[in-house]
């Protein structure tokens, strides 16, 4: 339902699952209509109707009819809504000719959505105090200058799927205390802002530009920007010193996006950064001066890509982050040392790469990882020492790869209580991995689920698991 679907701010934002309970009171709700509350507030969600019914309970905060086909909304059986809040209706006729809330007076309205109308230009006859906007579904093509003179007090816009492809200059002007702004599903390309766009825009903290036809990052973003969507558009670089406009980000996503290069220092001075996403890109090299400047980061994903070579000193700088996902790359070779300035790393996912060899100095440095997944990789060794400087492991995952043999040290510095998961792969049962099968039932540790751990040779115990063996049947 559309009051749900997106971000309804009155003192948090619907955008969860929704929680729909019964009303506690006894006010009937309408022909066609649900009643129910979201999150504490009542709301009335009717559809297939042809005018707005006249016996909306008093004390709902919520009124979707966007799903209706409205020939008229007159403003008399809204204004009896004192508790109206969020108000959300389908436009059906081209000139607003079938409305005029100019004089709608709720004290507690401040949110209006218009949803699925054949509108080209921004609705004009809505309450002029709303602080909050949304339009979804609107053939808007371009914003121009003056399209939110009528509403100074907004400030958050959401302008999603609306075929916009230009926005012409000063159209913000009109709104400085805008705050959060989305153009989702749109069709900018880097042309469509005007260089002096956000001249006046320096409350903008939130903007989200997923979904369109962008190649570049946008230049001149006002500088009070904390949070930056550049998700699943068509941006191939990113340009060296691409953020010097905007110090204060705190957030940036790039995920599913054409990036192949990131340029050194593209992310100079943007030490408040603590999360980035490039998810399902083209990288395919990070050098040593790829982050650069992200001396705050938290979070780091960056799955799915090409990567596949690693500069020695390429995760210097991340010597903030906690979270960091490398999983499905092409990464065949890690230098012994690479994480080393990264001690306060507590998970790292690192499965479905090409590594090989594990050394004694591969984790050098992680002394506070907690999660390390090496699954789905092609490790045929890994060396006695390699997981001793994993003082707080707690989930060590090292299934689907080429292990026959493991020596008795690999595994002599797990911690009490460590989980170790070593499923799928091509283990040679003999003497020599005897030890092993003794841990199941002795170590310290806990060698997760021995019934997918299976046998490849020798012959006589290949398709065998480890539950199902005793040590004495590992011999040579």
């Amino acid at each position: 339902m559309i009051a749900t679907k997106f971000c309804l701010w009155f003192a948090f934002c619907l955008v969860s699952l929704k929680a729909v309970q019964a009303r506690d009171n006894d006010a009937p709700c309408p022909a066609f209509c649900e009643c129910g509350t979201v999150f504490g507030l009542n709301e009335v969600d009717c559809s297939g109707l042809t005018s707005v019914p006249t016996d909306i309970p008093e004390d709902t905060d919520i009124l979707d009819l966007s799903a209706c086909n409205l020939s008229n909304i007159p403003v008399e059986p809204l204004a009896k809504i004192s508790s109206l809040k969020i108000f959300t209706f389908m436009e059906v006729i081209k000139d607003e000719g079938n409305y005029n809330l100019t004089s709608l007076d709720l004290p507690n309205l401040f949110q209006i959505d218009v949803v699925n109308s054949p509108l080209s230009f921004v609705p004009q006859l809505l309450p002029s105090y709303i602080s909050q906007m949304s339009l979804v579904n609107i053939t808007l093509g371009t914003l121009e200058n003056g399209s939110f003179h009528r509403y100074p007090n907004l400030d958050r816009l959401t302008i999603w799927s609306c075929q916009l492809s230009q926005i012409k200059s000063g159209v913000f002007d009109d709104i400085p205390h805008l705050s959060y702004l989305e153009l989702k599903e749109n069709n900018l390309v880097d042309e469509s802002f005007a260089p002096d766009l956000f001249r006046k825009s320096q409350a903008l903290e939130t903007i989200s530009l997923s979904s369109n036809k962008l190649t570049h990052v946008i230049s001149n973003l006002p500088s009070s920007l904390t949070a930056v969507d550049y998700s699943s558009n068509a941006i191939v670089t990113l340009q060296s010193q691409a953020f010097k406009s905007t110090p204060k980000l705190t957030s940036l996503s790039f995920q599913q996006n054409k990036m192949r290069t990131i340029q050194d220092f593209a992310f100079d001075g943007l030490a408040k950064v603590s999360s980035v996403y490039f998810n399902q890109n083209e990288i395919e090299r990070l050098s040593k001066y790829s982050f650069v400047g992200f001396t705050g980061l938290t979070t780091l994903y960056m799955s799915q890509n090409n990567i596949s070579i690693v500069e020695k000193e390429a995760f210097h700088p991340l010597i903030s982050l906690l979270e960091f996902n490398l999983d499905e790359n092409q990464i065949s070779t890690l230098e012994d040392l690479t994480f080393q300035s990264m001690g306060k790393l507590v998970t790292i996912n690192l499965s479905s790469n090409k590594l090989s060899n594990i050394t004694n100095n591969t984790f050098t440095g992680l002394n506070t990882l907690s999660e390390l997944d090496i699954s789905s990789n092609l490790i045929e060794n890994i060396e006695p020492g390699a997981f001793e400087p994993l003082k707080s492991i707690r989930n060590l995952r090292i299934i689907g790869n080429r292990l026959q043999r493991l020596v008795s040290e690999v595994f002599r510095y797990l911690p009490a209580g460590t989980s170790v998961y070593l499923a799928a792969n091509p283990w040679q049962c003999d003497c020599h991995l005897r030890w092993l099968r003794e841990a199941v039932d002795n170590a310290s540790y806990t060698i997760e689920y021995p019934e997918a751990i299976g046998c490849a040779t020798p012959m006589k115990l290949s398709g065998k698991y480890f539950k199902e063996l005793k040590p004495s049947d590992f011999v040579c």
